[in-house]
């Protein structure tokens, strides 16, 4: 529903400059003199300061300020939802506005949803707040509408043949100290009073006088059907000596009904229903409910009837005051078999005998009389009525407000809101960051585990301390084959060269050892990028995640313990020694023989016996082949000697190295830590606090939208209370 339109206000904030082609006319001429009569310069100079006076002027009354200022709720303080529901009543109006206007700033609507919405409040809250009751009068155009509300006004305002009811718009007439005529706009113009100067009204009987000439002048805008379209109303203020009037009562005339027009219609049912407080329909006696009025009842008032009053026009048709009573019963009863509904109220009324005319037909004075005080003490009641009309309207937009706009619209968008929420809240669930140092600390213990359960077999170990052994010894080996003679043989077998030899060997032995971890390696290796892996998927929201995955820099293992304490005889001393004894057991030989010889055969007996004693002693003495044979003997034993020394710093050396691997695996996870540690943190505090607020915005969107649905039984249970009122009101009439 349209219930506000941006030219509708009745305060005096809307008063916008007056407008009229004379005024357009003068500026002209002003402007074509100036420009005749002064210096180009001077002229240029004026119009650009008049021009910037304008734009500034412009700017601070418009539309959109005045919008701003219209809902100041918007911005105000959280309202306690409690308020919206006070002990002694159904619902708080100035809390539920002040609660729905806050409900922007809480979601961040869009403008395009909030616009709508936000007009609608502004409207409710000017309803609420104007100090005047709009009272309507609807009817057919034999209803006697325009001697009714003369008799309203106290004066002959409006003419028998003609009413402000043949415009296409509700006109609005209400008491003020000075005459003016405000033009309110269904679109976002803003509203116009007119230039009414040609008219000079300051007292009630000028306004008798000029009452044509204000027809006219209104007609005058309002008559063309094009022009008509566009206005939501037509206020008029008269500085009127009424007392109906300066009870903050304003008489809201509108079209006829059932002219043809079917636009007319329209105008009318949006005028009671965004309008007016109450509605009085009139009914003539002689005409008791026609058939297209109950309709038109029936199909666009009757959620309004409540607080609608029926007014038996033309009492005076039915002379006898039974048979007004009568009819009057009759009247109501059709309106409340057509429509479902009960009116507030019920009167008969002859607002012809009210006026101060010189012919009253053929009724008595006394008749006279009675007419007019019946007609007084409806007015009277009608202040009442009014006042219930007042918060029963109110209590309807607001109901309506929620049925049609607020609650679909606002329940819509809040679950949508909720079930984002939701989601969000389950992403970052399903994809929450842990917590870094519980996942390093998991992460190591893990590969550690998986590290310290990698065996490097007794055997592993043997081997690679047999592939150093064995290629010692052949190096050794192979320089005592070599060897031609006894000397190259003493330096084969030289004790500094051995040493040297040995201290070579603790340098191959941990490359061999190393190659017989490769087991340590490859799990290292896997670790590492195993975690990797792990950690980019833990941690994919990070821009960019560095690979310290490598595992080819494990540090190194120390030797410590493989020194080797071995006894190496100088191979060159037993050499020399075995030379000695090889040319002492020749001369032994030869002694001998000479010996033997002077028995065999003396003088020659005794020098060849020296020779073949000689050559007896030589053939016994050792021969190179067995001399490096005892060579080979003595290197294996001392390679053998370094085996057995080097089996248990072997083991060491592969704890060592599984140690090693443990550590690299711990170091790289730090560096993880350290890059990204901080990185985390914030992620998962972001996140955190996200979840919390997306947790907290949910129970708040719940919470809301219980609210809403609270507040649709609590304005229909108002609504039944002042329905409930009404009847046992008019049950008591009756």
């Amino acid at each position: 529903m349209g219930w506000l339109c941006e030219g509708s206000s009745m305060s005096e904030q809307d008063k916008q400059p007056k407008k009229s082609k004379s005024g357009l006319v003068w500026k002209i001429i002003i402007w074509g003199c100036l420009y005749s009569f002064l210096p180009w310069w001077l002229f240029l100079i004026i119009l650009i300061a008049y021009g910037i006076w304008h734009l500034g002027s412009s700017s601070q009354s418009s539309p959109e300020q005045n919008i701003i200022s219209e809902l100041p709720e918007e911005d105000a303080p959280e309202i306690d939802s409690g308020k919206m529901f006070p002990a002694d009543q159904g619902l708080d109006i100035p809390s539920c506005v002040t609660y729905f206007a806050q409900l922007k700033r809480k979601y961040l609507f869009s403008e395009d949803t909030w616009v709508p919405i936000r007009q609608k409040l502004i409207h409710i809250k000017k309803r609420y707040n104007d100090p005047l009751l709009y009272l309507g009068i609807i009817g057919e155009a034999s209803a006697g509408k325009s001697t009714f509300i003369n008799a309203l006004l106290g004066i002959e305002f409006l003419k028998e043949d003609t009413s402000l009811g043949t415009t296409a718009a509700a006109t609005i007439i209400k008491y003020d100290k000075e005459f003016s005529v405000k033009i309110n706009y269904t679109d976002k113009s803003p509203s116009v009073y007119l230039d009414t100067t040609s008219l000079k009204i300051t007292s009630t009987k000028e306004i008798i006088d000029n009452s044509q000439k204000i027809l006219d002048f209104v007609h005058k805008y309002t008559a063309d059907e094009s022009v008509a379209e566009n206005i939501y109303s037509v206020e008029i203020s008269l500085p009127l000596d009424n007392k109906f009037l300066r009870s903050d009562v304003a008489i809201v005339d509108t079209p006829g009904l059932n002219s043809g027009n079917q636009r007319h219609d329209e105008v009318t049912t949006r005028t009671i229903k965004e309008i007016c407080d109450t509605a009085l329909i009139l009914v003539p006696a002689n005409v008791p409910l026609s058939k297209n009025l109950g309709i038109y009842v029936r199909e666009n008032l009757s959620d309004v009837l409540s607080r609608c009053v029926l007014v038996m026009t033309q009492a005076d048709t039915l002379r006898r005051e039974k048979e007004r009573s009568m009819q009057l019963s009759y009247i109501s009863k059709r309106l409340q078999s057509a429509t479902g509904e009960q009116v507030a109220a019920s009167f008969t009324s002859s607002a012809y005998y009210v006026l101060e005319r010189d012919d009253y037909g053929k009724c008595d004075n006394d008749t006279v009389a009675s007419f007019r005080e019946e007609f007084f003490k409806m007015s009277e009641n009608l202040h009442g009525i009014l006042s219930t009309g007042r918060t029963t309207a109110v209590t309807q937009n607001i109901l309506i407000f929620l049925k049609n706009d607020l609650l679909p619209v606002l329940k819509n968008l809040l679950e949508s809101q909720k079930l984002e929420y939701t989601q969000r809240s389950k992403a970052l669930k399903d994809n929450q960051l842990f917590d870094l140092d519980n996942f390093l600390s998991q992460k190591t213990d893990h590969y550690q585990a998986k590290i310290s359960n990698v065996i490097i077999s007794e055997q592993a170990i043997i081997s690679a301390i047999d592939s150093v052994r064995d290629n010692f010894y052949k190096t050794i080996s192979k320089r005592i084959d070599n060897a031609s003679d006894r000397d190259e043989l003493k330096s084969a077998m030289n004790e500094n060269y051995i040493r040297s030899k040995i201290a070579e060997l603790q340098r191959q032995l941990k490359d061999s050892l190393t190659i017989a971890c490769a087991p340590l390696q490859k799990a290292t290796g896997e670790a590492l990028q195993d975690f990797h892996q792990k950690f980019v998927e833990a941690y994919k929201r990070l821009q960019k995640i560095s690979d310290f995955s490598s595992a080819s820099n494990i540090s190194n293992v120390s030797t410590k313990g493989m020194d080797v304490k071995i006894s190496i005889e100088d191979f060159g001393d037993k050499v020399d020694t075995q030379l000695g004894a090889d040319v002492m057991k020749a001369a032994g030989g030869a002694g001998a023989g000479a010996l033997i010889g002077s028995f065999i055969c003396p003088g020659l007996g005794t020098a060849l016996g020296a020779g073949l004693g000689a050559l007896v002693g030589f053939i016994f003495r050792k021969s190179l082949d067995e001399l490096k044979s005892e060579a080979r003997s003595s290197i294996w034993s001392i390679a053998n000697d370094w085996k057995n020394q080097m089996i248990m710093p072997s083991h060491s050396y592969t704890d060592q190295y599984k140690q090693a691997c443990v550590n690299l695996v711990k170091d790289r996870i730090a560096k993880y830590q350290s890059t990204y540690g901080n990185k985390i943190s914030q992620l998962i505090a972001t996140e955190r606090s996200e979840q919390e607020k997306l947790l907290s915005f949910t129970r708040f969107t719940e919470m809301d939208i219980d609210l809403l649905g609270r507040m649709k039984p609590k304005a229909e249970e108002m609504l039944l209370q002042l329905k409930t009122a009404s009847s046992q009101n008019v049950e008591a009439e009756n």
